[in-house]
């Protein structure tokens, strides 16, 4: 018996109810004209057929939302992506009362042109538009993680760059382009639920990168994926254990193009800060480390950047105490893993140099995505962790409950 979650559900039944009845017919507002798509499960995917678009126009489709998107549960990923789509385009989303919800311009790819794309929820990590395979990306919902999206019906427009997103219900979906583009767009959404084995960073804060401010990836079990969401010039580092040594891989997947955020760098240390091995990588595609040769089982420390510049004289790779580098990437080469080869080798790090802003627009949020083998989480030493998924949530409580009413053996 699960109580909280029986009040739980009584109480935003009746919530719900009484909001209905406030607002009347004001929830059947809707676009004039749109192509419905239908339901979108909790795992799923739907690709519209290609829609005519003339010049100014903007095209609606429907979809209903039947599961609610939230940052520990699920992702929603939405993205024009297509061989025969408009370039320049650009997408937003609005519920079923004209209330806007988000945005994404033509800031990302496609084969014809510049697709648009947003993530909902917990973030899929996967590159969007990924019809184009040296693209994906997307805002991450108007630069920022989030928002939740509560279950029912949502309306998402189309139109060529530049459009007028209203934000608010009065408009009742008003949208309008001053785009000369015509010829066809197309609509893909998926959803699906996060797994136990990823770790999402922004929902436990934003990482650091030095040891202390370093994210612990606590939690119990095997650890196959964490995302991590970058603005422009950041460095993010994660304390995970590597379990299998032999087996120890890791792949960053970086999502939006421009500069360098495309080619990421990767940087492994041990649980002193001291460099074990990193992979400068300068073409298009992952950066992987791999196959090391001597690595043990323990805790180390994880850092993802992209292949931006320094600033201020300095490389955007770690450093010891006497302003020395670990890696002297110069010397040591691209696409291979090298040991520490620079004049802090021998030290553990202290700070990470500035990375320069590499993305025309500082705002953006995007994607690195790093898969992982032979890897799990740091054991949790947390006791409200009661169901032991690493977060803290209500279904702590629940589990709690059941325990209490099972009683002892």
């Amino acid at each position: 018996m699960k109580t909280s979650s029986m009040f739980n559900q009584f109480l935003c039944k009746r919530v719900r109810d009484i909001a209905l009845l406030c607002l009347g017919t004001a929830a059947m507002a809707q676009p004039a004209e749109f192509v419905d798509l239908g339901n979108i499960a909790e795992v799923s995917s739907i690709t519209s057929a290609d829609v005519p678009i003339a010049a100014g126009q903007v095209k609606w489709f429907k979809i209903n939302l039947v599961n609610p998107i939230t940052p520990l549960e699920r992702w929603l990923d939405i993205d024009t992506a297509g061989p025969s789509v408009i370039g320049n385009s650009m997408v937003g989303i609005y519920d079923d009362r004209g209330n806007f919800k988000g945005w994404d311009d033509n800031s990302g790819g496609g084969s014809t042109g510049n697709a648009a794309a947003m993530s909902f929820g917990g973030g899929s990590g996967e590159k969007l538009s990924g019809e184009n395979s040296t693209w994906g990306g997307g805002r991450i919902s108007d630069g920022a993680w989030g928002p939740n999206l509560a279950a029912g019906v949502y309306y998402i427009a189309i139109c060529g760059y530049t459009g007028t997103f209203p934000f608010d219900d009065p408009t009742l979906y008003n949208i309008t382009t001053n785009s000369t583009q015509s010829g066809l767009v197309r609509l893909r959404v998926a959803a699906g639920r996060v797994e136990t084995t990823t770790w999402n960073e922004r929902f436990h804060g934003d990482s650091g990168e030095t040891l202390p401010t370093a994210q612990v990836v606590s939690g119990n079990g095997p650890l196959t994926k964490i995302i991590t969401a970058f603005k422009p010039a950041e460095r993010d580092m994660f304390k995970v254990h590597i379990s299998d040594a032999n087996t120890f891989r890791v792949v960053a997947t970086p999502t939006l193009e421009g500069g360098g955020v495309q080619n990421a760098r990767l940087f492994l240390m041990d649980n002193s800060g001291r460099g074990v091995c990193a992979v400068n990588w300068t073409a298009s595609g992952p950066t992987v480390v791999t196959g090391l040769p001597g690595l043990t089982t323990g805790d180390y420390y994880l850092a993802v950047s992209s292949y931006c510049g320094g600033t201020n004289g300095q490389a955007a790779v770690p450093y010891d105490a006497n302003k020395g580098i670990l890696w002297d990437f110069v010397a040591g080469g691209n696409n291979v893993n090298i040991r520490p080869n620079g004049p802090g080798a021998s030290n553990p790090m202290v700070y990470f140099g500035r990375q320069s802003v590499c993305v025309s627009n500082s705002n953006d949020a995007y994607y690195v995505r790093l898969d992982l083998t032979g890897v799990s989480y740091i054991p949790s030493d947390c006791p409200a962790d009661y169901n032991g998924d690493s977060f803290l949530t209500g279904d702590d409580f629940d589990a709690f409950v059941d325990a209490f009413y099972a009683g002892c053996p």
